[in-house]
């Protein structure tokens, strides 16, 4: 007879991840397994699961770490969105050249943050823009904010803007192009490479694989009637 899976699972995630997509899953796999506790840890940093003591961790990234087991949960991309307010008052945007004239809202983290690199979607070809606006944070909730508030453009994750596309607060700029900047990548799911996972983390793995797994980005939602 084999236990099912039981006891407490510790688990980080980045704090616009964990609140606008792994939440949601997290309290789903709640109800399924009333066996299994979890302890989110929202933390914008890269947490080490080994030094930590964590038994999951989800990071963004282009490449996960060596050292640990990563697996592929769902494709992040960026995307550009304003508030109809802010449209209807400046001239429409049609190229990203264009965004020259708008005040956009960039993460300053890096010198070339500034720099937004785009692609027509289906075509090599890159056009690069440098941007500036009165804002400038490198937190994408704080960006998205910013956009809300009327200030300009926002670049943002997709799953960041989603509910905000969805009210009609937002809306989507340039959406036939693709922002081709930094901070592309996956969400990946990272543990130590135990020979034999704890059916408590395998149980937690193996749903948010499957939630998340087929979805694109900024389109991860609950599965209806689980």
């Amino acid at each position: 007879f084999a236990a099912g899976p039981s006891g407490l699972v510790r688990i980080s995630a980045p704090k616009a991840f964990a609140r606008r997509v792994l939440h949601a899953h997290i309290l789903e796999f709640l109800r399924r397994y009333p066996e299994v506790d979890v302890q989110l840890i929202v933390a914008d940093r890269d947490v080490d699961p080994i030094r930590e003591g964590v038994d999951l961790v989800v990071r963004l990234t282009t490449k996960p770490p060596e050292g640990l087991v990563a697996r592929r949960l769902m494709p992040v991309g960026h995307i550009l969105c304003a508030s109809p307010r802010y449209l209807s008052a400046h001239a429409a945007i049609e190229h990203p050249g264009d965004l020259a004239a708008h005040s956009c809202l960039s993460l300053g983290e890096h010198e070339r943050d500034n720099h937004w690199r785009f692609g027509k979607k289906g075509e090599k070809e890159e056009t690069e823009i440098i941007v500036r606006g009165r804002y400038v944070s490198n937190h994408s909730e704080v960006r998205l904010e910013g956009a809300l508030a009327d200030l300009g453009v926002a670049v943002v994750p997709a799953f960041v803007a989603r509910e905000a596309l969805a009210a009609g607060s937002l809306v989507r700029v340039l959406p036939g192009w693709e922002y081709r900047g930094n901070y592309q990548g996956h969400a990946y799911i990272l543990h130590p490479p135990n020979r034999f996972m704890a059916p408590k983390c395998r149980a937690l793995v193996d749903h948010l694989m499957g939630a998340l797994s087929a979805s694109s980005a900024g389109r991860a939602r609950p599965r209806a009637g689980s």
